[in-house]
């Protein structure tokens, strides 16, 4: 993953800030270094700006990775909010369709109750015209 040209500017502003204040303290000590102590300072700031340029490669490359992990997460949340969504919108029609089932039950079960007795008493009517 490349890291995006906010994210370069950042971290060489950055790279660039601690270079410029390690600088002053350089120069002021130049005048006092011999030409060998010079040469291994140079190696060393060069090490130096070696070793922060890896240390800003990687911070960058983590950077990247953490934005991506963070999109993932978001991408996924968003995916859960739809199905919460999705599962309560299900769970109310699933419940409106309950109480339409009980109230139509109730109403058939008031049907066979009346048809049971409209039985009871047409064999009641049969038995006694049959007397």
């Amino acid at each position: 993953l490349e890291p995006n040209d906010r994210d370069k500017s950042t971290a060489s502003s950055l790279l660039n800030a601690s270079c410029v204040s390690a600088t002053p303290t350089s120069q002021r000590l130049e005048s006092n270094i011999s030409p060998i102590s010079k040469s291994v300072t140079v190696n060393q700031a060069n090490l130096s700006r070696q070793k922060l340029d890896d240390v800003l490669a990687y911070l960058l490359k983590e950077l990247q990775a953490t934005k991506t992990r963070s999109e993932i997460t978001m991408r996924r949340n968003q995916t859960l909010l739809i199905e919460v969504r999705f599962a309560g919108q299900t769970c109310v029609e699933l419940s409106e369709n309950n109480k339409a089932l009980k109230i139509n039950n109730r109403r058939l079960t008031k049907e066979l109750r009346e048809i049971r007795e409209e039985i009871k008493i047409n064999n009641f009517m049969r038995e006694t015209k049959d007397e």
